[in-house]
C-alpha cells in the first residue's frame, strides 16, 4: 500500500522536528536519558555523540555496558553509582536530585557534571540522567567564592603527581599566605612551617602536610583534617587545614585553611571550666583530697586499666577523732583533718589514689605494690604520722587510726569488693583495740 502525500509530509515534519529538538537539547546538555526504574528500560532524549539515538529505547544495563563504559572507563566508581540497582536504591530513599562531577581526558579544560533527577508518575518511577559540561575556571571560581571569602585564609589547587600547586585565591586579610605558585610543594611547606608555624607544632605540621601522609589519609578516609598554630599579627592563631580530592585518579587535591582561633579559645576556656567543675564535683573541699565519688571513679578506672599490677587498698578510720571535736570544736577538728590529709600525701606517691570518703574515714589505693610487708610499712608510717598530729597542733587528746588493707587481685579484683574486704579488716582492727593494722 502506498503512503498518501499527507502522511509522507507528516512523517517528514515529525522527523525534522525530532532533528531540530535533538539539536536544541544538544546545545543545552551533552546527553539526557530517561530510565524506567520499574522495567529497566531507557529512552535517549539526546546523546550529543549519537544524534541518531534521539528518542530511541534501549535496555539500560546493556547501554551502560556498551556506551557508558567506552566514555567512562576511567570512572568505574561512578558507573557503580549509576547502576540500575543504585538508581532504584536512591529512589527508595526518596532522593530528588543527586550530582556527580568528573573529568574525561579527551575533553580539555572541562568538568562533566552528571545530575540524576527522580520523579514518580502514575505509570511508575523514573530517573533522568543529565550530562552537562562546565569550565574548570567556573567551577574553581564558584568554589573559591563559597569557601575563601566566607571561611578561609587561602585555597590551594595541588597537583599531587607533580608536587606542585597554585594558590587559586588568597583572602586579602590573611597575613600568613603561602607562595602564590610553587613547583615544589614539599620544599615550600617546610619553608612555610619554619616561617609561620609555632615551634611546638612545626614537626607535626610538616608531617601532616607531606604528600605521602595526605594521600594515605585521603585514600583511607576521603578527607584529611588537622590543626596547627601559626604566628600571625603578633599573636598565636589556631588554624584548621583540610584536604580533599578534586580528581582522585589524577591526584588533584584541594587544600583550604580556615581560622578557628575564636572557636579554639572558646573551647579551651570551656574545657578548663568543665574540668574545674569536674574537679569540684570529685574533690573534698576541706582537705582537697578526692571525695567519695571521685575516689570510687578514679580507683575503679585505675584497677581496670592496670589489671596486671598488684595493688592495695587501705581503709583508714581515725581513732578518738570525736573526742577532738567535742573538746576543741569543729574548727580545730577541720584543722586536724587537713593535717591527716597531709600525712597521707607525704606517705604515698603521686600515682597512688587518696580520698576522704566520710567524716573521719579515708582510703588510699596503692599502685604497683611490691609486697605485703612493704605495704604494711607504709601503713605504719601513716599511723605514726597521725599520732604526731596532736603534738604539732597543740592538743592533748590522743589521736591514732585503725587500718584495714585488702590486696588486688589476691583478695578481690573490683573496687567495691576490695572496699568490702578492707572495711571488714578495719572493723577487726577496731575490735582488737584500735591503733592496729590488719592486712589478712
Amino acid at each position: 500500500m502506498m503512503s498518501t502525500p499527507k502522511k509522507e509530509s507528516l512523517r517528514h515534519n515529525t522527523a525534522l522536528n525530532k532533528e531540530i529538538l535533538a539539536k536544541i537539547l544538544a546545545n543545552l546538555c551533552l546527553a539526557t536519558f530517561c530510565v524506567d526504574l520499574n522495567n529497566g528500560q531507557m529512552r535517549v532524549i539526546v546523546n550529543n555523540s549519537r544524534l541518531q539515538d534521539f528518542m530511541a529505547s534501549f535496555d539500560y544495563e546493556d547501554y551502560c555496558a556498551h556506551a557508558f563504559h567506552g566514555k567512562l572507563s576511567d570512572h568505574i566508581d561512578l558507573l557503580r553509582k549509576i547502576s540500575l540497582e543504585k538508581l532504584r536504591e536512591y529512589a527508595e530513599q526518596e532522593k530528588n536530585e543527586i550530582s556527580f562531577n568528573f573529568e574525561i581526558s579527551s575533553i580539555q579544560d572541562s568538568i562533566l557534571k552528571l545530575t540524576l533527577y527522580f520523579t514518580n508518575l502514575k505509570q511508575g518511577s523514573y530517573c533522568y540522567l543529565v550530562f552537562t559540561r562546565e569550565q574548570k575556571s567556573d567551577i574553581l571560581t564558584a568554589i573559591a567564592k563559597r569557601y575563601i571569602y566566607d571561611n578561609c585564609d587561602y585555597f590551594i589547587f595541588l597537583d599531587g603527581r607533580r608536587n606542585s600547586y597554585v594558590s587559586f585565591s588568597v583572602n586579602k586579610d590573611s597575613t600568613t599566605p603561602p607562595p602564590f605558585i610553587s613547583d615544589d610543594y614539599e620544599r615550600d611547606i617546610v619553608l612555610y612551617a619554619d616561617t609561620y608555624v609555632t615551634q611546638e607544632d612545626r614537626d607535626h605540621t610538616i608531617y601532616e602536610m607531606m604528600l605521602a601522609r595526605v594521600t594515605e589519609q585521603l585514600d583511607r578516609k576521603g578527607s584529611h583534617v588537622f590543626y596547627t598554630s601559626v604566628k600571625e599579627n603578633g599573636r598565636i592563631s589556631r588554624k584548621r587545614l583540610e584536604y580533599r580530592y578534586y580528581n582522585k585518579q589524577e591526584r588533584m587535591i584541594l587544600l583550604y585553611r580556615s581560622d578557628v582561633t575564636e572557636i579554639y579559645d572558646q573551647n579551651f576556656h570551656y574545657a578548663q571550666e568543665l574540668q574545674a567543675a569536674v574537679n569540684r564535683a570529685y574533690t573534698d573541699p576541706l582537705t582537697t583530697l578526692l571525695n567519695y565519688q571521685g575516689m570510687t571513679e578514679l580507683a575503679t578506672t585505675n584497677l581496670k586499666n592496670n589489671e596486671y599490677l598488684s595493688k592495695a587498698l587501705m581503709f583508714i578510720d581515725l581513732d578518738n577523732f570525736k573526742a577532738v571535736n567535742d573538746t576543741y570544736g569543729h574548727l580545730k577538728g577541720d584543722e586536724i583533718l587537713k593535717a591527716v590529709a597531709e600525712v597521707l600525701k607525704s606517705c604515698t606517691r603521686d600515682k597512688d589514689v587518696i580520698g576522704r570518703i566520710g567524716g573521719d574515714e579515708f582510703e588510699v589505693l596503692l599502685d604497683d605494690v611490691k609486697s605485703h610487708r612493704a605495704t604494711i610499712e607504709i601503713g605504719k608510717r601513716i599511723l605514726e604520722g597521725i599520732e604526731r598530729i596532736p603534738y604539732d597542733h597543740g592538743i592533748e587528746t590522743e589521736l591514732s587510726c585503725s587500718i584495714g588493707i585488702a590486696f588486688a587481685p589476691l583478695d578481690a579484683k573490683t573496687f567495691p569488693d576490695l572496699v568490702k574486704v578492707a572495711d571488714d579488716r578495719v572493723y577487726e582492727a577496731k575490735r582488737l583495740g584500735k591503733r592496729t593494722i590488719i592486712a589478712m
